[in-house]
């Protein structure tokens, strides 16, 4: 069983909210939708997922988590949702995206 098509809608929803692609709506019955509402930008004070989080797509999370760190400041969770694309360390540039939350709209 394939998941390519789920993963694809994900894409362009994201590219969509973004403003680069103009959205086709194509639903399926039962199908589960997310918004990204934003992006956790990796700044000059540097970022640090939470222990346990970053390490999946469309981990959970729920309002008030701490999802990492801007320095020593907290980074909460605004709401229920799930982290989308979490970057691997590996890939982090100051002023790109670590990873996006969005939310659960059907």
């Amino acid at each position: 069983l394939t998941r390519v098509g789920e993963m694809r809608t994900a894409v362009e929803g994201i590219l969509s909210s973004s403003g680069l692609i103009v959205a086709t709506e194509t639903r399926h019955e039962g199908q589960i939708v997310y918004e990204t509402t934003e992006a956790i930008t990796l700044t000059d004070r540097g970022f640090t997922f939470a222990p346990g989080r970053g390490e999946k797509n469309f981990e959970t999370f729920a309002a008030g988590d701490v999802l990492g760190r801007h320095a020593d400041e907290p980074a909460l969770a605004p709401y229920d949702g799930v982290l989308m694309f979490p970057k691997v360390p590996e890939l982090w540039k100051v002023g790109s995206p670590v990873g996006f939350l969005a939310k659960r709209t059907r």
